[in-house]
C-alpha cells in the first residue's frame, strides 16, 4: 500500500481494484472510465515528504573525524555518487514509509597487497541500501542477552550480460553469515543453484544496519503512518464516488412523454428544434437535487481533516483561529517528538555504520555525525508578530533578531552581522536621501 501511494495517481490506477473496487454492477469499460478520472490527493506521500523535511532542514555534517579515508569516503558513501547526507535522507525517507530501512556496509575481495595499492584501486568499503521487503528470513541467537545476528537472507534482482551486447534479469539471493557470505541464482528453468561469488566479509558479524520508525520486533515494522496510508485509500475511493456522482449531476436529464419513436431522431440543445405531434406531449428535465453530493463533499473534507491529524505535523491541519494555544502547543511537542526519537535513530545508524565501516577498512571511527534536532513549527503570524512589536517600539532591535533567528531566520548570520549590515544600509539610505535620489 505504501509503494502504490508513493507512486501516484499512476501507481493507484495500475493497481485497480485492489485499493478501488468494482461497485458490482458496472461493466469494465464503464469501471475503467472511473478509474481514469480518478486523481490521488497524496497526503501520505506529502507526510514522508514534511517529515524528511524537518529532519533534513540542515545539512548533516560528519564532525570531529580524525581519518582522512572516511571523511573522503563520506562523499561517495555508495561508491555510486550519493554523499552521506543524500544517502541518509533516502534511508530515511524509506523508513518513515515502511516502517524499517536497511544498509550493508560491503567491501570487494581486495587483491592489493598495500594500503596505496588498495587506494588506488579505490577497493574500500561502501553501503549497499536496499528495502525491507528485499530481506526474506533470518536468524539470530541470543548472546550475552542481546539478539545477535547470525543469518540474513536477501532476495534482488540483478542485470547481467546476455549475449554480446543485450543484459537480462536474474533473482539473486545473497546469503550473510558472520564472516561469509555466499550468492545463489536461479536459472533459466526456475532453479536455484550456488554461484562463484562467495568469500569473506573481514568481520566477524555480518554488518547490517536497520533503521527503524516503527519497530514491532526483532527485523520487523510497519509504516510509520500506516493509519494515515489507510485513510489516504479511503478518500482515493470516497473522492472517485464523487467525481463519478457529479459527473452526471452536471447534466440535466431531458425526459419526454408523448413522443412517438418511430418519428425522427429527437436532439437537444441551443440550435435544435423538438417537433412533438401529439397535443398531450411533455417535454422537461429532471435535475439532481445535489443532496447527496453535498453529502460526499462534506465527507471528503471530513477525510481531509483526519488525514491532516494522521499525518504527524499538526500544522499540516487547517485551524480555526480559535483554536485553543495549549492544543496548539500539544500537538507540536507531540510531533516534534516522535520527529526527534526518528532522527536520533538515525544518528544513531549512520554512527553505526561508519563503524562497520572503519572496522572493515581496519582503521578507527572516532567522530559523530550531526542533524538538525530543531524541530518547532513556524508560523507566518510568529514572525509577523515580532516585526509589529517592533515597529511600534515594544522591543529593541536586538531583541527582535535573536527572536527572528529562533523562528529560523537570518540563521547564517550573528546579531552582531546582521545589524551592522542594517547600520551600513541606513547609511547608505541617508547618503541617497542628501543628494536628492
Amino acid at each position: 500500500m505504501a509503494d502504490a501511494l508513493c507512486g501516484g495517481t499512476e501507481a493507484m490506477r495500475i493497481a485497480g481494484e485492489l485499493y478501488l473496487p468494482n461497485l458490482g454492477i458496472e461493466k469494465s469499460k464503464d469501471y475503467e472510465a472511473r478509474l481514469k478520472q480518478t486523481v490521488l490527493l497524496n497526503m501520505f506521500s506529502r507526510a514522508i515528504g514534511a517529515a524528511v523535511g524537518k529532519v533534513f532542514k540542515k545539512p548533516i555534517v560528519l564532525q570531529e573525524e580524525k581519518s582522512d579515508d572516511i571523511q573522503e569516503w563520506s562523499k561517495n558513501i555508495n561508491k555510486e555518487g550519493k554523499s552521506l547526507g543524500a544517502f541518509a535522507q533516502e534511508l530515511f525517507r524509506n523508513a518513515v514509509k515502511d516502517g524499517v530501512s536497511h544498509f550493508i556496509v560491503d567491501m570487494s575481495q581486495s587483491t592489493a597487497e598495500t594500503r596505496e595499492e588498495q587506494k588506488q584501486k579505490n577497493e574500500r568499503p561502501y553501503w549497499i541500501q536496499f528495502p525491507a521487503k528485499q530481506i526474506i528470513g533470518w536468524r539470530f541467537e541470543i548472546q550475552s542477552d542481546i539478539q545477535v545476528l547470525t543469518q540474513l537472507r536477501r532476495l534482488y534482482t540483478a542485470k547481467v550480460s546476455d549475449s554480446l551486447w543485450g543484459t537480462k534479469n536474474v533473482e539473486r539471493v545473497t546469503v550473510y553469515e558472520p564472516g561469509i557470505y555466499h550468492v545463489y541464482e536461479k536459472d533459466d528453468k526456475g532453479d536455484w543453484f550456488l554461484t562463484d561469488d562467495e568469500g569473506s566479509t573481514g568481520v566477524d558479524y555480518i554488518p547490517l544496519v536497520s533503521l527503524y520508525t516503527d519497530q514491532t520486533g526483532y527485523m520487523q515494522a510497519r509504516p510509520a503512518f500506516l493509519d494515515l496510508a489507510y485513510k489516504n485509500v479511503e478518500h482515493w475511493q470516497s473522492s472517485s464516488d464523487q467525481r463519478h456522482i457529479l459527473k452526471w449531476a452536471r447534466f440535466a436529464i431531458p425526459v419526454v412523454s408523448g413522443w412517438d419513436a418511430s418519428e425522427d431522431k429527437m436532439s437537444f440543445g441551443p440550435s435544435s428544434l423538438v417537433k412533438l405531434t401529439d397535443p398531450q406531449a411533455k417535454m422537461y428535465f429532471a435535475e439532481h437535487k445535489g443532496a447527496a453530493i453535498d453529502a460526499g463533499f462534506k465527507d471528503l473534507e471530513q477525510l481531509k481533516e483526519e488525514m491532516a491529524y494522521l499525518a504527524l505535523d499538526p500544522f499540516l491541519r487547517s485551524r480555526p483561529g480559535n483554536m485553543p494555544a495549549t492544543t496548539r502547543v500539544l500537538d507540536e511537542v507531540g510531533a516534534n517528538s516522535q520527529l526527534s526519537g526518528w532522527a536520533k535513530n538515525l544518528k544513531a545508524a549512520l554512527e553505526q555504520g561508519l563503524q562497520y565501516t572503519a572496522e572493515r577498512a581496519n582503521t578507527d571511527f572516532k567522530g559523530n555525525v550531526a542533524l538538525n534536532e530543531d524541530f518547532s513549527s513556524v508560523e507566518m503570524s510568529d514572525s509577523k508578530s515580532v516585526v509589529e512589536a517592533f515597529r511600534a517600539g515594544l522591543i529593541p532591535r536586538k531583541i527582535g533578531i535573536a527572536e527572528m533567528q529562533r523562528l529560523g531566520s537570518y540563521s547564517d548570520y550573528t546579531i552582531e552581522e546582521i545589524e551592522e549590515i542594517f547600520d551600513e544600509e541606513s547609511r547608505k539610505s541617508g547618503v541617497l536621501e542628501r543628494i536628492g535620489i
